[in-house]
């Protein structure tokens, strides 16, 4: 049985365009996320708002 959180039994299950979908939406979060730490006064705010954009696109 697999662990939670761990879907690498599952993607052999997805259609091709769901995995690079799923996988461009984890890779936006992470662009995202990097961008949130470097965001240290209210100016920088709108790189990290702008990356969060492209998780939902």
């Amino acid at each position: 049985m697999s662990k939670a959180g761990d879907n690498s039994s599952l993607s052999k299950y997805m259609p091709e365009k769901m995995h690079e979908i799923g996988f461009a939406m984890h890779s936006a979060a992470d662009e995202f996320a990097a961008e949130a730490r470097e965001a240290s006064s209210p100016k920088n705010y709108r790189r990290a708002i702008e990356s969060l954009s492209r998780v939902t696109r």
